[in-house]
C-alpha cells in the first residue's frame, strides 16, 4: 500500500508511513484519492479546497501543492501524481490504497482482517470538503456493515458473553443502528440476562420514538417477541469444520463470496477437484452475512428432493406434515422470506433437486457443489474448478506429507504432475508419504510413474481417485460409455469434436451431442477453439480410469478410425503444399471426417498443421506402437515440419513411422521413412548418418515389388527466373547453381508447381562445376530420392557413390561449418559476400515468418561471418549472440561450439 485513509491520512514514502503536514495538501490528496485513477479538473479541486472563494493564482498554488506531494511520495518523474488535462490524476494501482484491501477482504468474508485496517474514522484528519464528507460517510457505513456481519458470525460461534461489552459500546456510538441493538439483545438473552435484554429493547424503542418518531423495525420486534415467549428461533450451524489446510483458490474464494446473497452459486468440477472444500471455506468466511443460520446437506443421487427439503426445514425448527416436494418447497420459501440463511448443498446430482429452491429468497444464500455444470438452472452463477497449478499443488503435497522444506523439489513437482494437479490425488499422495517415513518423494514418484499402477497408489482405505472419478460415470448410457472408453484408448493431449464421430462411427452432429454430455459432467473439459471448431481434453487421471475399461487399442475399430481420420485431414492439408518429389503410394484412409473439416484443413494448411501437429505426432507414435499404419501420417507431416524447420520433431516422427513399418513388415512404409530420414539427417548436418540412410533407402526402394514409379512434378512452362537466365548467359556456374536452388526453394515454399527435378539437376551440375561440394551434396540428396521413387536405380546408386566421395573428401570440419543446402553460407565461403548477404537476409526473413528457428540460426551465423569478413566486428558479435541464443534453445551443441569459436576469434 502507498496510501492509508481508513483513519488519519498517511502516505508511504518508500521507507516509512508519513503524515501530510499541511491541511491544504491533505485536502488535495484526499480529493485525488476519492477519485483515484480518474482525472480531477483544476476547477473541481479549487472548489473543494476554497469553496466559492479561490485565490486568483489558484492554478499555480495547486501546482505547487502537487509538487510538494510528489516530493513527499518520491514521485520525481510524475508517474504517480500525473498531470493530465484538465487537471491531475492519481495513478494508484490496485492495492495501493487501504480501501482496496478492505474491499477485497470483505468480499472474501475475512471481516476481522478487514476491520483491523481501520485506525479511526475515514479521513480523520482531513479538513471537511463536500467530496471528502461524502466519501467518509460511505466508508464509515461500510465499516459498520462489516462490524455487524462479524458480530453475527461470532454470535453463531457462541461467543455471546464476550460480545456484550463491545455491542454496548457500539450501540451507544451508533444509537440508530437497529441491527446492533438486535445483536446486543440476543447476546444478553443467551447469556442469561433476559431482563437486561428487554431493557435494551425499551431504550431503543424510546430512542427511535424521540429521534425519528417511528416504532422499532420487524427485526427488533421479532427478537423481543422471542425473548418474551422464551421461544428463540433456532439458529442452525450445520457447516462442517472450516478446512484447516486450504491452499490456493484465492480468486475463486473472493468471487464466490461476492456473489453469495445476490445470486445462487454453483461450484462445479470433476470428482476430487476440491469443490466441497472450497464451498465450506466460503461458507465459513461469509456466515456473518446470514445471522439466521447456515444449513448443510449432502444431496447425492440417492437423496430425493422431498428428503432434502425436509432436512432443511428440520434445521430451521419446522417439522412438516407433508411429503409433497411442491408443498415442502412452498413452506421453505415462506420461512426463508423472513430470515437470512445460508444453504449449502453438496454433491447436487441434477437440476431437479435444486429447482424448487429457486429463486432463493432475498437476503439468503444458496451455495451448491456438483459434478455437473447444472446448465439447466437459471438464474445461477457458476464457477468451474480446474486442477491446481504446480506451485499450489507442491505446497499442498508438502503440507499433507508434513515435509514443508523442499528436500526433493524435482520429485515433488513430478508427483504433482503425475497427480495431474487433482487436489484429492495430491492429498492421497501426501498422506502416503506422511505414513511411510522410510519413503522419499522420489520413491513415490517412481511408483506413480507407472500408469498401470498409478490409481492403485492413489488409494488409501476407502478413499481413492478411481472411486471418485467412477462416481461421475454412474448413469451413463451405453453410447456415452463407448465414447469414454474409446477416448481412454487414445493418447491425445486434446482433440477436436470429429474424434467422437470416429470412435462411435456416427454422424458428426449425433456424436458431438454425446460428447457434450460428457462435458456437462466434467469428464471432458473444453480446450479452446481452432480452425476445425471446439476442442476438448481429458484430465490424465480420468483418462486412466477410462483406459481401465477400454478394449485393447490394437483391435479397436474406433482407434483405427480416429488414426485414419488424422491421415485424411493431414493429406487434405499436405496436398496444398509444395513437394520436391511427389508422394509415395499410401493406403487410403478407412474413415474420413466430414467434408467441411477436410475443406477447412485444405483452405489453410500451414495454420491447420500449426494447430494439430502435437495431436498428429501423438497419433503417429500410437499407431506405430499399436500396430496401425503410422507411416502415411508421418509422410504427410514431413513437408510441413521441413518448412517450419522443426527437424528434431520430424526425425522423431519418421523414426516412429519406421518402427511401425518394421513391426508390420510394411516394405513401402520402410522405404518411404528411410528416404525421408536421409533428408532430415542431411538437413540437421548429420551427413554420415544421412549417408547410411541413403544406402538403406536405395536398397529398400529396389526391394519393392514392381509397380508404377512416382512421376515427377510436371509443368507446362519451363521453371525459370530472370536471375537464372542471366547466370546462364554469363556462364557463371556458381551463380547458376545458386539461382536454380533459390528458385526451387521459393516455388516450394509458395506451394507452386515447378520442374523441381530439372532445377535441382541443373543446380547439382553447376555446383559440381563451380567447386561447391556441400551444395552439390545437398542437391544429390534430393535428386537421389527422386530417382529412387522414379525407380531410376542406376542414377540413384550413382548419387549415393558421389555422396560417399564428397563426404570423405570434405571431412568433418567442413561439414560442421556449413550444412548442406545453406546457400548463403557457401556463397560466403566462396567470397561472394554481396550475394551471401542477400541470400541470408532473404532466408532470415522467411525463417522468422515461418517460425523456422533452425534456418534463422543458420542465416544469422552467415550474416555474422559476412560482418566479420568486412571488418565490422561489433555487428558480427551482435549477430553471433543472436544466433547463439537460438542454437542453445535448439540444443545443438555442435552449432553452439561453432559460434563460441567465432566469438573467440573476434575478441582474440
Amino acid at each position: 500500500m502507498k496510501f492509508r485513509i481508513l483513519g488519519p491520512l498517511e502516505v508511504f514514502d518508500g521507507t516509512a508511513w508519513r503524515t501530510v503536514r499541511a491541511a491544504k495538501w491533505r485536502s488535495l490528496l484526499a480529493v485525488l484519492l476519492v477519485n483515484a485513477r480518474q482525472v480531477v479538473s483544476i476547477d473541481r479541486i479549487a472548489q473543494e479546497l476554497w469553496a466559492d472563494d479561490p485565490p486568483a493564482t489558484m492554478t499555480n498554488v495547486i501546482h505547487g501543492y502537487i509538487a510538494r506531494l510528489r516530493g513527499l511520495l518520491a514521485d520525481r518523474d510524475g508517474q504517480l501524481l500525473v498531470t493530465r488535462a484538465p487537471g491531475y490524476l492519481l495513478a494508484a494501482a490496485d492495492g495501493d490504497i487501504d480501501t482496496d484491501e478492505f474491499a477485497s477482504l470483505t468480499r472474501a468474508g475475512r471481516y476481522s482482517e478487514a476491520l483491523a485496517l481501520w485506525r479511526g474514522p475515514a479521513f480523520a484528519d482531513v479538513p471537511v470538503t463536500p467530496m471528502v464528507r461524502e466519501a467518509a460517510t460511505w466508508l464509515n457505513e461500510q465499516r459498520l456493515v462489516a462490524v455487524e456481519t462479524r458480530m453475527t458470525a461470532e454470535l453463531a460461534d457462541g461467543r455471546h458473553a464476550e460480545l456484550i461489552t463491545d455491542l454496548d459500546t457500539l450501540t451507544r456510538a451508533n444509537p440508530l443502528r437497529e441491527r446492533l441493538w438486535e445483536q446486543l439483545m440476543v447476546a444478553l438473552d443467551r447469556s442469561g440476562r433476559r431482563a437486561e435484554a428487554l431493557a435494551a429493547y425499551a431504550r431503543v424503542r424510546t430512542l427511535l420514538a424521540d429521534e425519528l418518531g417511528v416504532d422499532p423495525g420487524p427485526g427488533l420486534k421479532r427478537v423481543q417477541r422471542s425473548i418474551l415467549t422464551g421461544q428463540q428461533q433456532p439458529v442452525p450451524s450445520q457447516l462442517p469444520p472450516d478446512p484447516p489446510l486450504f491452499i490456493g483458490r484465492d480468486e475463486q474464494v473472493i468471487a464466490v463470496a461476492s456473489w453469495l446473497g445476490t445470486d445462487p452459486v454453483a461450484i462445479t468440477g470433476p470428482g476430487g477437484v476440491g469443490k466441497t472444500v472450497l464451498a465450506i471455506r466460503v461458507a465459513h468466511r461469509t456466515r456473518g452475512r446470514f445471522p439466521d443460520g447456515q444449513l448443510y446437506a449432502t444431496v447425492g443421487p440417492d437423496r430425493p428432493t422431498a428428503s432434502v427439503l425436509t432436512r432443511l426445514l428440520a434445521g430451521l425448527g419446522i417439522r412438516p406434515d407433508t411429503t409433497s416436494p411442491a408443498e415442502l418447497a412452498e413452506t421453505l420459501t415462506d420461512v426463508l422470506a423472513r430470515r437470512r440463511v445460508l444453504i449449502v448443498l453438496d454433491d447436487v446430482h441434477d437440476e431437479s433437486t435444486v429447482q424448487p429452491l429457486l429463486p432463493v429468497a432475498g437476503g439468503c444464500g444458496l451455495l451448491m457443489t456438483s459434478r455437473k455444470r447444472l446448465t439447466g438452472l437459471q438464474p445461477l452463477r457458476r464457477i468451474s474448478l480446474d486442477v491446481l497449478p504446480d506451485d499450489d499443488g507442491i505446497t499442498l503435497l508438502r503440507a499433507v506429507a508434513g515435509r514443508p522444506h523442499p528436500c526433493e523439489p524435482e520429485a515433488d513437482e513430478r508427483i504433482v504432475r503425475l497427480c495431474d494437479g487433482l487436489p484429492l490425488a495430491i492429498r492421497l499422495a501426501g498422506a502416503r508419504l506422511a505414513t511411510r517415513p522410510n519413503w522419499t518423494a522420489t520413491d513415490l514418484a517412481v511408483r506413480l510413474a507407472d500408469s498401470l499402477d498409478r490409481l492403485d497408489w492413489l488409494q488409501l482405505g476407502d478413499v481413492g481417485v478411481r472411486a471418485s472419478i467412477s462416481q461421475s460415470c454412474t448413469g451413463l448410457t451405453d453410447a456415452h460409455q463407448r465414447l469414454l472408453r474409446g477416448l481412454g484408448c487414445l493418447e491425445l493431449p486434446e482433440f477436436p469434436a470429429w474424434v467422437a464421430a470416429a470412435i462411435l462411427d456416427l454422424p458428426a452432429g449425433r456424436a458431438e451431442r454425446l460428447l457434450d454430455d460428457l462435458v456437462e459432467i466434467h469428464l471432458i473439459e473444453p480446450a479452446g477453439n481452432t480452425l476445425t471448431g471446439p476442442r476438448y481434453r481429458m484430465h490424465d487421471l480420468i483418462h486412466l480410469v477410462a483406459a481401465e475399461h477400454s478394449p485393447a487399442p490394437t483391435g479397436d475399430r474406433g482407434v483405427a478410425r480416429v488414426l485414419s481420420g488424422w491421415h485424411a485431414l493431414a493429406a487434405a492439408a499436405d496436398d496444398q503444399l509444395g513437394h520436391w518429389f511427389g508422394l509415395d503410394p499410401e493406403p487410403a484412409p478407412i474413415w474420413r471426417p466430414a467434408p467441411d473439416a477436410l475443406a477447412t484443413a485444405a483452405r489453410n494448411p500451414m495454420r491447420w498443421f500449426d494447430e494439430e501437429t502435437t495431436a498428429l505426432t501423438s497419433a503417429v507414435h500410437q499407431a506405430a506402437r499399436d500396430g496401425h499404419p503410422a507411416w502415411p501420417i508421418a509422410q504427410r507431416l514431413s513437408t510441413y515440419l521441413e518448412l517450419r524447420g522443426r527437424y528434431t520433431e520430424w526425425h522423431d516422427v519418421l523414426t516412429a513411422g519406421l518402427r511401425g513399418a518394421d513391426a508390420t513388415a510394411d516394405r513401402q512404409g520402410q522405404a518411404t521413412m528411410l528416404g525421408l530420414l536421409m533428408q532430415v539427417e542431411g538437413i540437421r548436418d548429420e551427413h554420415r548418418s544421412s549417408l547410411r540412410y541413403g544406402a538403406l533407402t536405395v536398397a529398400a526402394y529396389f526391394d519393392l515389388p514392381a509397380g508404377e514409379p512416382v512421376a515427377p512434378v510436371t509443368v507446362e512452362e519451363p521453371t525459370v527466373s530472370a536471375a537464372l537466365l542471366a547466370a546462364r548467359r554469363e556462364g557463371d556456374a556458381l551463380a547458376v547453381g545458386f539461382e536454380a536452388s533459390r528458385l526451387a526453394l521459393a516455388k516450394r515454399a509458395a506451394g507452386e508447381p515447378a520442374d523441381y527435378l530439372g532445377l535441382l539437376e541443373e543446380a547439382r551440375d553447376a555446383f559440381t562445376a563451380g567447386g561447391a561440394p556441400l551444395l552439390e551434396l545437398w542437391t544429390i540428396k534430393n535428386v537421389g530420392l527422386m530417382y529412387c521413387r522414379m525407380r531410376r536405380f542406376d542414377d540413384a546408386r550413382a548419387c549415393l557413390s558421389r555422396a560417399q566421395t564428397l563426404i570423405r573428401e570434405l571431412g568433418e570440419a567442413s561439414m560442421t561449418d556449413y550444412g548442406g543446402g545453406d546457400l548463403a553460407g557457401v556463397a560466403a565461403a566462396h567470397g561472394r559476400l554481396d550475394l551471401a548477404e542477400r541470400l541470408a537476409t532473404e532466408r532470415l526473413s522467411h525463417a522468422w515468418q515461418a517460425d523456422d528457428r533452425w534456418s534463422a540460426g543458420r542465416a544469422l551465423v552467415t550474416l555474422g561471418e559476412i560482418h566479420a569478413k568486412r571488418g565490422d566486428h561489433r555487428a558480427a558479435a551482435d549477430t553471433y549472440e543472436q544466433a547463439l541464443h537460438l542454437w542453445r534453445d535448439l540444443n545443438s551443441s555442435r552449432r553452439v561450439r561453432q559460434i563460441e569459436a567465432a566469438l573467440a576469434r573476434l575478441t582474440g
